[in-house]
């Protein structure tokens, strides 16, 4: 079935992710920061739900290292709060 373009398969994901969100949002509170990122075109080809592989792995370490430096230089603040906290 479609809805306004994406499939119900898509919703679906796309309804869970958002529940997941704000209920890590309600419970960790300033303690929550969301890294995300949008794959390239050449990444979205080397990964997917079903893949796996060399590839695929090499894929996603890059791009979590990336996610990782980006949101690093964004949020060093927030991030040392937090482990301090912890502690």
């Amino acid at each position: 079935m479609i809805f306004g373009g994406k499939s119900t398969f898509f919703l679906t994901l796309d309804a869970q992710e958002k529940l997941s969100v704000h209920a890590a949002q309600d419970l960790l509170r300033d303690r929550y920061v969301r890294l995300d990122t949008d794959p390239s075109q050449e990444e979205r080809e080397s990964i997917g739900l079903d893949v796996t592989g060399v590839v695929a792995s090499k894929t996603l370490r890059l791009m979590a290292d990336r996610t990782w430096d980006s949101a690093f230089e964004r949020h060093e603040a927030t991030f040392r709060d937090i482990l301090n906290r912890t502690r």
